[in-house]
C-alpha cells in the first residue's frame, strides 16, 4: 500500500487540533492532538453528513460501535445542535451474548452512555445478545440491518486490529468450526455468530478485570460494515498503535481484518498522536521531505510533505513492523 498527500478536492477534515492528514490507499487518515480533539473531530464529521443528509431529505441512518474509544466521540456529539435525531435510526455493530443490563453489553453501554443524552431518535434497533437462539437473532437483526442501509458507520478498530468482532484469520487453522466461526465475519449476511479470539479476549479481561469474556458474540460482517455511505473510524490510545500500524502496512486480507478500510472510497480515520506513533515513525523512516510541524502549528499544512508517495515500499514497512 502508499501513503500519500491529500488532494485539495476532498472532504475537508475539522481543523482544530488537526496535527496532519495524509491518504492510506483510498483510507483518508487524521492526526489529531489528542482523543478529545479526535472525538470533537468525529462528532462534526458525522453531524455534517447528518445535516446534509436532512437538507436533501434523507432521513438519516446511523450505525455505532461500543468501546471506551467511542466515548469522546459521544460526549461532544451529544452536544452538537440542531441535528434530526427524530428523524434518525440507530443501530450498532455487534455485541457479546449477554442480557443488555449486563456489564459487558454493547447495547446496554450504548443505551447508557449515548442514546439516553439524545433526543428521542425515530428508530433504535439492537441485537439481543441473550436470544434463546442466536442463529435465529443473528438472522432477525441481520433483516434489520438489510431494511436499514447505514448512511453513516461509526467505529473503531481493536487491539488485534479486528472491525466489529470480526477476528482475524490465521492460516492454518485446521478445526472445522474455528473455520466456520471466522469465516461468518465474511459472509454476505449482514449479522452472523463469531468466535471471539484470545487477544480479543485480553482486551476485554483488562477493561473489565474479573468479568468472564464469553467464547461468542453477535456481530456485523465486513461487507455489512463496507456498505455504508461514511465510514468514520475513531481510534484513539497508545494501546491501538500496533494495531493501526497493521491497519496501514498490511496486505489487504481477512488476517488484518481493519485493512479493509482501506477499500472503501468515503472512509475517515482519526486518530491521536499517541495511536500514530508508530506510523509516523515509518513516515519518518521513508520520507526525507518530512519535517517535523512547529509549536502550535495545526491544520492540513501541519506536515511539509514534497514527494505525494511515503510509503510505497511494503517491505520496508514490514521491517519496521517486526522492529516495533
Amino acid at each position: 500500500m502508499a501513503f500519500a498527500a491529500v488532494e485539495s478536492r476532498m472532504k475537508v477534515l475539522p481543523k482544530t487540533g488537526l496535527v496532519y492528514e495524509i491518504m492510506a490507499d483510498r483510507l483518508r487518515v487524521g492526526v489529531y492532538q489528542d482523543a478529545t480533539l479526535m472525538g470533537r473531530a468525529g462528532a462534526q464529521m458525522a453531524a455534517s453528513e447528518m445535516r446534509r443528509l436532512e437538507a436533501i431529505g434523507i432521513d438519516p441512518s446511523m450505525n455505532f460501535a461500543a468501546a471506551p474509544s467511542q466515548r469522546t466521540f459521544w460526549a461532544s456529539l451529544v452536544e452538537e445542535q440542531g441535528l434530526p435525531w427524530d428523524r434518525t435510526t440507530a443501530t450498532h455493530m455487534d455485541d457479546f451474548m449477554v442480557s443488555h443490563d449486563h456489564i459487558l453489553s454493547f447495547a446496554g453501554m450504548l443505551r447508557d452512555e449515548l442514546f439516553s443524552k439524545l433526543p428521542s431518535l425515530k428508530n433504535i434497533y439492537y441485537v439481543n445478545g441473550s436470544a434463546a437462539d442466536p442463529a435465529s437473532e443473528a438472522d432477525r437483526y441481520g433483516s434489520v440491518l438489510d431494511a436499514n442501509p447505514r448512511h453513516i458507520q461509526v467505529m473503531g478498530i481493536g487491539d488485534n486490529a479486528h472491525i466489529a468482532f470480526a477476528e482475524p484469520y490465521i492460516p492454518g487453522v485446521t478445526d472445522p468450526d474455528e473455520r466456520i466461526y471466522k469465516a461468518n465475519a465474511w459472509d454476505r449476511s449482514a449479522c452472523k455468530i463469531v468466535k471471539i479470539d484470545d487477544q480479543c479476549k485480553a482486551q476485554q479481561r483488562a477493561a473489565y478485570p474479573g468479568v468472564e469474556i464469553p467464547d461468542f458474540a453477535l456481530s456485523m460482517t465486513v461487507p455489512a460494515i463496507l456498505s455504508a455511505g461514511e465510514l468514520i473510524c475513531l481510534v484513539p490510545y497508545e494501546q491501538k498503535a500496533h494495531a493501526v500500524l497493521k491497519t496501514f502496512t498490511s496486505l489487504i486480507s481477512e488476517e488484518v481484518p481493519a485493512t479493509a478500510l482501506r477499500t472503501h472510497d468515503n472512509a475517515f480515520m482519526l486518530l491521536d498522536l499517541e495511536s500514530a506513533s508508530l506510523v509516523i515513525d515509518i513516515i519518518k523512516a521513508v520520507s526525507p521531505a518530512y519535517r517535523e510541524p512547529s509549536e502550535g502549528m495545526g491544520g492540513s499544512d501541519a506536515w511539509e510533505i514534497d514527494n505525494p508517495s511515503l510509503l510505497g515500499n511494503a517491505e520496508l514497512a514490514r521491517m519496521m513492523f517486526e522492529r516495533q
